[in-house]
């Protein structure tokens, strides 16, 4: 689940359906809101991370309102991208780290939709100016 709310259920029934019958299993619902940014890494679901600003979403018109919000903003931004890029190829693979960057790119830009500092200040980073991603 990308958001989490009084009503966002703990557990899911998932029920398999075959010749022979029917199977049921209750299986824990995944919430990134769950997970800070080191709980991501340590626990390596590494494909939630394109997922992670939605954790912010309340405050996103607040890294909008002015440069200094967007500077907040961009360097959380470049943490992640960061030690994305940082990760040793036998825990990410090389594409799947390009994969995922990207996919945080597109989904982060969804997410905060016509605020146009947040916009430029990923362009930015993910062009290579300004922030220094290693």
């Amino acid at each position: 689940m990308l958001r989490k709310n009084d009503r966002t259920p703990e557990k899911s029934v998932v029920e398999i359906n075959t010749p022979g019958g029917s199977v049921q299993y209750e299986i824990p619902i995944v919430r990134v809101a769950d997970y800070s940014l080191d709980q991501l890494f340590e626990n390596r679901l590494f494909l939630l991370l394109p997922f992670y600003f939605f954790n912010h979403e309340n405050e996103l018109d607040e890294f909008n309102v002015d440069e200094k919000g967007a500077e907040k903003f961009g360097e959380l931004y470049v943490d992640i991208v960061t030690r994305i890029r940082n990760l040793d190829d036998w825990e990410l693979s090389a594409h799947s780290k390009e994969v995922i960057t990207e996919q945080l790119e597109k989904t982060t830009k969804t997410l905060v939709g016509e605020r146009t500092r947040i916009i430029r200040k990923i362009d930015e980073i993910m062009s290579g100016k300004g922030q220094n991603l290693n």
